[in-house]
């Protein structure tokens, strides 16, 4: 049996090759550069000398999290569910507050206890050699302050939305959940090494740390939908233009009605109702899960 031909250009199947092995290659590189570049988990940290939590306990809280299923309650870094708080900024948002009320009464120089604090949360303590993130006694403080506040939440005797009683009971577990939110918010807000953002680009934003989101994250930003856009309209405006991917000597042959001379069917005057009542339904949808959403978080403020 004679092999049979494309019926378009050859052309066509080696572009597809050529793309799949220029994206993966992109892929390869950056979980390459993710990895390389990935925040440090240090082996302990400490504070005036004593040990807060270790490296074992981030570990640890990271599977307490996902064994309770917390990110369909909350989330990290922004990701997981909206019925609960993102953990990472709710963490670093109390702790800013806790820090600014102890440097309120303290000398500070030029400096506000806002600044002192932002000053303080971007400082990146940690020493490479001895693999050991060094706090101040304030922030160790505030660190205890936040392991009181997860117990009070996930060791509530009353169910409240998205939350249930004695959802976490284990005094320890929410002592390692915590260290894990501690060290998601310290490398949301402490300096890469060389750089003046974070690990994390300054994410979750949050002013009282002074997190905000930085000029090269805008840039790329932009710059990665003018590419995705500008990009795709340059593509099909050269492929329209020339025939560098041809059809087949055979589909050349074919010859294609002028859209005045087609008589419309019942069915395809149809499709214009379809499309309205399918375009109605898909409004109806959308606003219904924003409701289903943002209800259950705060039901008695959702109206106001």
């Amino acid at each position: 049996m004679p092999r049979q031909l494309m019926p378009i250009s050859s052309r066509w199947f080696q572009g597809a090759i050529l793309t799949y092995l220029i994206g993966f290659t992109v892929l390869i590189v950056l979980a390459y550069l993710v990895y390389r570049d990935q925040p440090p988990v240090p082996a302990k940290v400490t504070a005036a000398g004593r040990t807060l939590f270790t490296r074992d306990d981030i570990i640890t809280g990271m599977n307490v999290f996902q064994r309770y299923g917390l990110m369909e309650y909350g989330s990290i870094y922004g990701h997981g569910a909206y019925l609960g708080p993102d953990f990472t900024a709710k963490y670093l948002h109390i702790t800013a507050q806790s820090l600014i009320r102890r440097y309120q009464d303290l000398p500070g120089g030029r400096l506000s206890a806002q600044e002192r604090v932002a000053a303080e949360l971007h400082e990146n303590h940690y020493d490479e050699a001895s693999d050991t993130l060094r706090w101040s006694d304030a922030r160790a403080n505030a660190h205890r302050t936040m392991e009181d506040y997860y117990r009070s939440v996930f060791s509530t005797k009353s169910h409240y939305p998205g939350v249930k009683a004695d959802w976490i009971s284990n005094p320890d577990d929410i002592r390692k959940l915590t260290a894990f939110f501690a060290w998601t918010a310290w490398t949301a807000a402490a300096n890469r090494p060389g750089k003046n953002y974070s690990y994390t680009n300054n994410w979750p934003p949050e002013p009282l740390a002074g997190n905000t989101i930085t000029a090269g994250t805008v840039t790329w930003s932009v710059i990665s939908i003018i590419g995705l856009l500008g990009g795709t309209g340059v593509i099909f405006y050269f492929f329209g233009r020339y025939d560098w991917l041809g059809w087949s000597d055979e589909l050349k042959k074919i010859n294609f009605r002028s859209v005045a001379e087609v008589a419309l069917t019942p069915s395809q005057k149809a499709v214009v109702w379809f499309l309205l009542v399918s375009s109605l339904l898909f409004l109806i949808q959308t606003l219904t899960g924003g409701l289903i959403a943002h209800y259950p978080p705060s039901p008695a403020v959702f109206w106001r």
